[in-house]
């Protein structure tokens, strides 16, 4: 391909103008997230699961969020895949 001014100086462009299977110059490429955080109280109702069985699990991390006043909040990283509901976000 031969281009009429100077080359683009960067490489996703120059893919773009010879043909990239992917959407670019400027728009950014999107993936649905593998993952979402769930209050431990909503795991029952958004999963089927126990938060033990949940928990036993591969892949499943139990997080704290604990706020200037000390106020703790349990939340756990869960994979779509497992969700019966999807959560409010």
């Amino acid at each position: 391909m031969v281009f009429d001014s100077p080359a683009p100086s960067t490489p996703c462009l120059s893919l773009c103008l010879v043909g990239c299977p992917i959407p670019c110059a400027g728009v950014p490429w999107h993936r649905k997230p593998g993952f979402k955080l769930i209050a431990v109280k909503d795991v029952r109702r958004l999963t089927g699961l126990e938060l033990s069985e949940l928990l036993s699990r591969q892949n499943i991390q139990r997080l704290t969020r604990i706020d200037e006043s000390g106020a703790r909040e349990e939340f756990v990283r869960v994979p779509v895949e497992l969700l019966i509901e999807e959560p409010a976000d």
